[in-house]
């Protein structure tokens, strides 16, 4: 005695297996597959727990070709995008001045440039704000060396128009991040 499941239109995958004994040690099976329309795939269910019928190579491709659909070339927004377990992978998120470590690595610069295109760099260095520096490796990560009129100096990285200087102000370096200008915290 054999029966189907018919299933209405779905966004979502739907696997259902119907066991149906047709003697001792065996049993069929139907494989219904839904992907925003009815699509019916036939097979058998060994004992052994493998699959086989003329149409489960069909199968696979379906699963596989709805694997591609749901994986994409990774972008910057926090998920997985290309389906390989890590997250924002490859360079794809420019690096945070004020936060290097993020995708820099630690003890690493992030340097915007004029280009748009953020740099990192590293290992930095251990000066602080208005530290004498040669370069910016001599300076802490979230600072650059930079003469702002007194000399080069360890200063910290701010965004032009924000609010990330705790005292004075931010004085533009002429470099960005994407369309950001960026600059320095002077007193």
């Amino acid at each position: 005695m054999q029966w189907k499941n018919q299933l209405t239109k779905t966004p979502y995958l739907v696997l259902f297996i119907v066991l149906i004994a047709i003697g001792v040690g065996t049993a069929s099976a139907l494989i219904t597959i839904t992907l925003a329309g009815d699509v019916q795939v036939d097979g058998d269910l060994n004992v052994d727990g493998s699959i086989t019928g003329n149409t489960i190579t069909n199968l696979e491709n379906r699963v596989s070709n709805l694997q591609n659909a749901l994986c994409s070339a990774e972008t910057c927004n926090g998920l997985d995008d290309d389906c390989d377990g890590l997250i924002d992978e490859g360079g794809v998120c420019p690096c945070d001045p004020l936060n290097p470590e993020s995708v820099c690595g630690v003890d690493n610069h992030c340097s915007p440039t004029q280009s748009g295109i953020p740099v990192c760099s590293g290992p930095t260095g251990l000066g602080g704000q208005g530290s004498s520096c040669s370069s910016s490796d001599d300076c802490a990560p979230q600072l650059t060396c930079l003469n702002a009129g007194s000399g080069l100096q360890c200063l910290q990285w701010c965004r032009v128009g924000g609010t990330d200087c705790s005292s004075g102000s931010c004085l533009s370096a002429s470099v960005f991040i994407e369309s950001q200008e960026w600059g320095v915290c002077v007193p």
